[in-house]
């Protein structure tokens, strides 16, 4: 769904350059028709690019630019469009206090960075989310904290780069402890 502008100039000769006379085109290795996209104007000098709404794993496009009249004049414009990014966890393991934790959240689609942050909530004292996606630290009490990560991609479309959100419940186990110190007494030759 995002949009980029592509702008082409023709040399027809040295003294008389035109952009206006082109036909535009788009096709890849692995879409036909609008599955490519689409470009806003079939002639002219520039043309916007439009992504097709979704696309399921990364496509390689082309966008092309021909003199119409020199048909056999054209250059073309390749570049990738990813899927949206998604994040791949579903849920933290559970976490004990005074023990180190260590997981890496997945996400998979987006313009590689991703970049990782707490969008809100509050992480457990002790812990730590970098932008790599790694939650780590060592919690020092019991709970379950809820917070929502957002992964950001690094795209330069003029729209921005995209981002999507998780909620996620952590749990700090309580510490396993045995509170009673003392056992009554037993009497020889009955039931205890």
């Amino acid at each position: 769904g995002q949009t980029l502008q592509f702008q082409a100039s023709l040399a027809e000769n040295a003294a008389t350059p035109s952009s206006s006379a082109v036909a535009w085109s788009v096709s890849g290795p692995g879409c036909a028709g609008a599955s490519c996209g689409k470009v806003s104007s079939l002639t002219g000098a520039s043309t916007t690019y439009i992504a097709p709404p979704s696309v399921s794993a990364n496509l390689v496009v082309n966008v092309t630019a021909t003199s119409t009249a020199q048909p056999t004049q054209s250059a073309t414009a390749t570049f990738t469009v990813f899927p949206p990014p998604s994040i791949v966890t579903t849920s933290l393991p559970a976490a004990t206090p005074t023990y180190i934790y260590h997981t890496q959240l997945q996400a998979s689609g987006g313009v590689a960075p991703l970049n990782w942050s707490l969008a809100s909530g509050t992480l457990p004292a002790g812990m730590t989310l970098n932008s790599a996606g790694i939650l780590f630290g060592t919690p020092t009490t019991g709970g379950t904290s809820t917070i929502t990560v957002k992964v950001t991609d690094s795209s330069t479309a003029p729209s921005g780069p995209l981002s999507t959100q998780q909620p996620f419940s952590l749990t700090i186990l309580g510490t396993l402890t045995i509170p009673t110190a003392t056992l009554p007494n037993g009497t020889v030759g009955l039931a205890y």
